[in-house]
């Protein structure tokens, strides 16, 4: 006989779905294996006013395992939306990431929206993307193969799937981590987080920012040649890598106040179309100096990276993403910023103020709207240590933005160890932004 479901049975079924892997794809360990729950597709968060879907849950809390290290993408095969996250804490479920659809492309906030889709062991802060971007492309995860406190070298692996991410192939090293990456053969031990797979349109390579030693070197790797829809993603013989700039404290102005660091870039499109900048995140940000980043420049001709500049930028010392929009001939990001009021409080860690910022030219940025910001009615320390919307991924999506953040909120024993991801989108960004020649 048919059987009807209630709405509470659809999002019952969707949590038990999430726990039982594709029986073909790489997996790695059940959520279940590790005695937590990974609640996938429960809707609109209904005890929210932030309009914030919740992709998934991961709890309880108390079990200390987190939701790390967002990537979000649009499928040019089924227009599905695509999430992933892999975990940190007290387990990393083997260096796994986890992989959920929203099929019909909507964004989810519908019970059962959102559903896990397959996962990929031996793989970590890793960037979803597509190639070719059309309707014949297929999908991959770029990321390394180990998470912090390794004992042995990180390598830069890749995986491809060719049904939307159910399943996977196992993941490819690219680059060992253990080659030395100086003259005294020190070990790479590759870093990175989920930033942006650029597509350069005046040479046809595919470009992504790693760090090596940890996350003391910047660097970049790159496709050797155009890249085509023949060109083999998963063989190392079809990538190169720039030399290593290390962070040095030589680097900082004299003005700057503090011991700084850096991590995280991002490869970005330069302002004259034709060259390719690394924008990385500072670490170490104080009161007297903060919303901050660093400038690289690569010489695509001689695959050498340069250190460029520092500049005001609009975040803490937390992973943002940068991309370039042609149609509106500007940059944009969704970051992260130090407040005043948090600056005032001595509370620049802080990752509970969501914001959009434009530029022109890369190097000078505006902030043109605060997207997402505290309502549990915290005050505002409290709210600085247990509410972020952090490690934001996010995709233009036509006029609009989608944006996917590593959400500690509602219920998470700090703002920094995620208990959701959590999905939006912002309608009509650059109206939001405004006319382009005010910056």
């Amino acid at each position: 006989p048919m059987m009807f479901l209630s709405t509470a049975r659809i999002v019952g079924l969707a949590a038990v779905l999430w726990l039982v892997p594709s029986a073909f794809a790489a997996v790695g360990p059940s959520c279940q294996a590790f005695g937590i729950e990974c609640r996938a597709g429960r809707g609109l968060m209904a005890d929210s006013r932030l309009g914030l879907t919740e992709i998934v849950w991961l709890g309880p809390e108390t079990k200390n395992i987190y939701v790390g290290s967002p990537s979000i993408v649009r499928s040019p095969v089924s227009g599905s939306l695509i999430a992933s996250h892999d975990f940190f804490g007290k387990a990393t479920l083997n260096t796994t990431v986890q992989v959920l659809i929203n099929k019909d492309g909507s964004g989810g906030s519908a019970p059962g929206g959102w559903q896990h889709q397959g996962n990929v062991s031996r793989m970590y802060w890793a960037s979803l993307f597509y190639w070719p971007a059309s309707t014949t492309g297929s999908l991959y995860l770029l990321g390394v193969d180990g998470a912090d406190h390794v004992s042995s070298a990180r390598n830069i692996v890749i995986s491809k799937s060719d049904d939307d991410g159910a399943t996977w192939s196992e993941p490819s090293v690219l680059l060992r981590g253990d080659d030395g990456c100086d003259a005294a053969k020190t070990p790479c031990s590759y870093h990175c987080a989920p930033t942006p797979v650029l597509h350069a349109p005046f040479d046809g390579r595919l470009y992504r920012a790693f760090e090596a030693r940890g996350n003391l070197g910047a660097m970049v790797i790159s496709t050797k040649n155009p890249a085509a829809a023949t060109t083999d993603l998963l063989s190392p013989d079809s990538w190169r890598v720039s030399n290593v700039v290390n962070f040095s404290s030589s680097l900082v102005p004299s003005s700057w106040q503090g011991s700084f660091g850096w991590q995280e870039g991002n490869a970005v499109l330069g302002p004259d179309g034709q060259s390719v900048y690394n924008v990385l995140r500072i670490d170490g940000q104080t009161v007297a100096t903060h919303n901050k980043a660093a400038v690289c420049r690569l010489n695509t001709t001689t695959n050498h990276l340069s250190f460029l500049k520092m500049i005001d930028f609009p975040a803490t010392d937390s992973k943002f993403s940068i991309r370039w929009h042609q149609e509106s001939k500007a940059y944009y990001t969704v970051s992260t910023n130090v407040t005043r009021q948090a600056s005032e409080a001595g509370l620049v860690w802080a990752r509970n103020n969501l914001v959009l910022a434009t530029s022109k030219d890369l190097f000078t940025w505006r902030v043109c709207s605060t997207l997402l910001t505290d309502d549990t009615g915290f005050n505002f320390a409290d709210s600085c240590k247990y509410t972020g919307f952090h490690y934001v991924s996010w995709t233009f999506d036509g006029q609009d933005i989608l944006y996917s953040p590593r959400t500690g909120y509602r219920g998470s024993n700090s703002y920094h160890n995620a208990n959701r991801l959590t999905f939006k989108r912002l309608a009509s960004f650059a109206s939001v932004c405004g006319a382009h020649d005010e910056l």
